[in-house]
């Protein structure tokens, strides 16, 4: 695999995860600090309660952090570099060829 497709997969993965995560994480916080439960019908009621629980805040997380968390755009940015340089180290060690020792002589 060349490392810019590397790099590309690290990128996505991370983005993806760390979404994941965020959605999941807003969810719950929701889910239990809730000042009106009954706002949002539950996730589980149809697609568009899905989309609106999960995947928006999953594909959007860098700017719910930013604008209603109020976390420092500096601070989004190193924590999503570093899952990248992680992802990245990771798909280069597992996608590298294998150079096996010979237990036999090489006698030809």
């Amino acid at each position: 695999m060349i490392p810019l497709l590397r790099l590309v997969f690290a990128a996505v993965a991370a983005y993806v995860l760390i979404g994941l995560v965020y959605a999941t994480w807003d969810t719950v916080e929701f889910d239990i600090f809730a000042k009106n439960p009954g706002a949002l019908p539950p996730p589980w009621s149809g697609p568009m309660a899905f989309l609106a629980w999960f995947v928006l805040p999953a594909a959007l997380w860098p700017w719910n952090l930013v604008g209603f968390r109020h976390i420092p755009e500096l601070l989004v940015v190193c924590v999503y570099l570093a899952t990248v340089g992680l992802f990245y180290l990771a798909v280069r060690r597992r996608s590298a060829p294998r150079r096996l020792k010979s237990t036999y002589p090489d006698n030809h």
